[in-house]
C-alpha cells in the first residue's frame, strides 16, 4: 500500500493531518480491518523501510516446525523485526541481565520455530517497533483495540499473550534513529541474554 496514498485518501484533500506516529498507527489498523473484510487467517505487515540484513540459511525442520506454529493456537503475532528497548535502558544502567518478562522461550505448548524464534507470554516487555509482523485473525480484534490507545510501536506490539520473535531478526529499519549496525548489536544481545 502506498502510505502517501492512503494519507490522501483517508484524511481528505486540505485536512491537517495528524503526527507521523498517529498515521503509521491507522495504517496498520486500516491493514487489519481489510483483513478482516477478506476473512484472512492472519495477515503479514511489512512497512517499507524494513530491510533485511543479510541472507539467512533456513532447513526444511525449522520450515516445518514454522508451518506447524503457524495452525496451532500457540501464537498471537509473529515479529520478524523488533527492537528490545529495554535492553538499551538495561545497558545504560550497567546491567547485563535480561528482566523476568523478557525471558523468551523456545517452545510453548510443544510448538516451535525450529531454533528460529522464541516466545514472550508477558506483556510487559518492552520491545519496540512494527516494521514487520504476522498477527493471526483471533488477535485482530484485541490489537485494533490497542491501536485505538495507542501508537503502533509500543504496547500493540505487546499486548498479545504470546509474542514470537524471529531468530536471528530477519528485518531491520533502515530509517530509524538507530543505525541498522546499532541495531544488530542489539539483537544479537536480546538473543544471548533473554533465549532460554
Amino acid at each position: 500500500m502506498n502510505v502517501a496514498k492512503f494519507d490522501a485518501a483517508y484524511y481528505g484533500g486540505g485536512t491537517p493531518h495528524p503526527d507521523h506516529n498517529t498515521r503509521v498507527t491507522y495504517s496498520h489498523k486500516t491493514f487489519i480491518q481489510l483483513a478482516q473484510l477478506l476473512s484472512l487467517k492472519s495477515v503479514a505487515v511489512v512497512e517499507g523501510d524494513a530491510s533485511s540484513y543479510k541472507t539467512i540459511e533456513v532447513d526444511m525442520s525449522a520450515l516445518r516446525s514454522f508451518k506447524k506454529l503457524i495452525d496451532s493456537n500457540s501464537w498471537d503475532i509473529i515479529r520478524f523485526g523488533y527492537r528490545p528497548y529495554f535492553l538499551e535502558e538495561h545497558i545504560m544502567k550497567g546491567s547485563d541481565e535480561c528482566p523476568a518478562e523478557c525471558k523468551c522461550s523456545s517452545t510453548l505448548d510443544g510448538h516451535s520455530m525450529g531454533r528460529m524464534g522464541c516466545v514472550i507470554t508477558s506483556s510487559n516487555c518492552d520491545i519496540r517497533s512494527s516494521d514487520a509482523y504476522m498477527l493471526k485473525e483471533s488477535s485482530f480484534e484485541q490489537f485494533k483495540l490497542a491501536l485505538d490507545r495507542y501508537s503502533v510501536d509500543v504496547e500493540p506490539m505487546r499486548v498479545l499473550p504470546k509474542v514470537w520473535y524471529s531468530l536471528p531478526q530477519l528485518a531491520f529499519q533502515i530509517d530509524s534513529a538507530q543505525s541498522v549496525e546499532d541495531q544488530v548489536r542489539m539483537a544479537e544481545n536480546f538473543r544471548r541474554l533473554c533465549v532460554e
